[in-house]
């Protein structure tokens, strides 16, 4: 993805094989092909700490976007996640950008993101450069290290794979942390179709074997370079979603009376943590349901609810007595639960049933 970029060196920022060059050359050592785990665990041993990150910089550091980089912040992006320790990405975002930017680096805690898609999380899965604190992954145990102890940001990524199309631009998909949280992910009966989200491996070149391999995983083969592809999806892409707001009434179908009612710029803070639902914005029920979605553990629509997929459980007529028994001020009600116990799924249950409480009163 940063190629084309140039570092304080005016060089693209080095790839995996360049990088252990370049190491090798600082230290003085011949370099035979060795693989950059290798090289990277003996260099730093060499370098020290301040001596590696100094050389780590003039490479990654300050580095200056290509003029296609600077397509990518006119896009909306539900999410961002990166292996690059550069500031590629972080230095092509403007002011003008259709997102502001929040820069992540791993480890570090999940947060959601940001539903009404003012800004966008890039999330740096092994390090970066702007946070040198927190180190970088590179060797082979620094790679066990990333399965060892949980990391959330890659379970996002897996969890995104399945509700969301997702590109892969530059990534040669061989991570093994990738592998692991997609394992844990994935596991199905023998013979159980795959469910995810269309996934998409932009790339300049893939041998035929490569290509095969990638289309029995389930990924959609796209032969072009980063520049080409962003530069035909970014007029594709604005042709159709002009604006957040254009993006938001696709988004949230159920929502378009409101966001035409200009309840967005009212509300906007309020409507970060709750999602507005009346009688007359319930999603209409499907002509077939998405059952396979819901069931491979994937947070329920509207429509999985419209549809009763989910399970009916004996709490819920309490908690809605709860609700609607006290109708004096302002209160809160919490629902709290370990995760994947189903809250999500309970709350989306309790606004319908409320809303369509609302409307049968009103008839």
């Amino acid at each position: 993805f940063s190629l084309g970029a140039k570092n304080s060196r005016d060089t693209d920022p080095p790839l995996g094989t360049k990088l252990a060059e370049i190491l090798a050359s600082e230290c003085n050592w011949p370099y035979e092909g060795e693989e950059l785990g290798v090289v990277y665990e003996q260099a730093q041993r060499h370098l020290g700490s301040k001596g590696m990150n100094d050389v780590l910089r003039s490479l990654y550091r300050n580095c200056t976007p290509a003029e296609w980089h600077y397509l990518i912040p006119k896009l909306f992006w539900y999410r961002i996640y990166t292996t690059n320790v550069d500031d590629v990405l972080e230095n092509s975002y403007r002011p003008d950008s259709a997102q502001g930017l929040d820069s992540i680096t791993c480890p570090s805690p999940f947060e959601d993101h940001d539903v009404w898609f003012d800004r966008v999380q890039g999330v740096h899965l092994h390090g970066s450069l702007l946070d040198l604190g927190k180190g970088f992954t590179f060797t082979a145990t620094e790679y066990s290290g990333q399965t060892a102890i949980p990391n959330p940001w890659y379970q996002a990524l897996i969890e995104d794979m399945y509700v969301n199309s997702v590109l892969f631009v530059g990534s040669r998909l061989n991570e093994p942390p990738m592998y692991h949280y997609m394992a844990l992910r994935t596991e199905r009966a023998k013979g159980a179709p795959e469910v995810r989200a269309k996934a998409f491996v932009v790339t300049p070149s893939v041998s035929s074997i490569r290509k095969r391999q990638l289309i029995d995983q389930g990924y959609v083969v796209i032969e072009a370079t980063a520049e080409e592809f962003f530069t035909g999806l970014h007029g594709l892409v604005t042709a159709t979603i002009t604006s957040r707001i254009d993006l938001l009434k696709n988004r949230y179908p159920h929502q378009i009376a409101m966001l035409n009612a200009g309840l967005l710029e009212q509300q906007s803070e309020l409507l970060r943590f709750f999602e507005a639902v009346g009688p007359r914005e319930l999603s209409p029920k499907s002509k077939s349901s998405r059952r396979e979605l819901f069931f491979e553990g994937v947070e329920p629509t509207w429509d999985d609810i419209a549809q009763g997929l989910d399970a009916e459980r004996e709490i819920m007529p309490s908690f809605l007595e709860q609700i609607t028994g006290n109708t004096n001020g302002v209160h809160s009600f919490v629902l709290a639960g370990h995760a994947g116990s189903g809250k999500s799924t309970m709350l989306r249950r309790m606004a319908f049933e409320l809303a369509r409480s609302e409307e049968h009163t009103s008839e």
